[in-house]
């Protein structure tokens, strides 16, 4: 019931209204890795892109895969640090 939604879904016009530091974890053979390029094009926001290898389920659950992105510089960069 949700291909609809999804397949219609332009993500790309919502870009430039981020405000907040992004991080696109993505890979060439991940689904539509144009329009994650265009999104992170279109941004304003500051934005770490990871691009990495992987098809697009690696990135739910491959262990690999999630702990790339959670140990990512992006976070150290830019989430506060508590004293």
């Amino acid at each position: 019931m949700a291909w609809t939604g999804w397949l219609t879904f332009d993500p790309i016009r919502y870009a430039r209204r981020v405000s907040v530091p992004t991080l696109i974890v993505h890979s060439e053979d991940a689904a539509i890795p144009a329009g994650a390029h265009r999104f992170a094009d279109q941004m304003t926001a500051p934005t770490t892109e990871l691009w990495t290898d992987g098809d697009q389920f690696d990135f739910y659950d491959g262990a690999a895969h999630v702990a790339r992105a959670a140990d990512a510089d992006h976070f150290h960069r830019t989430l506060p640090i508590d004293s």
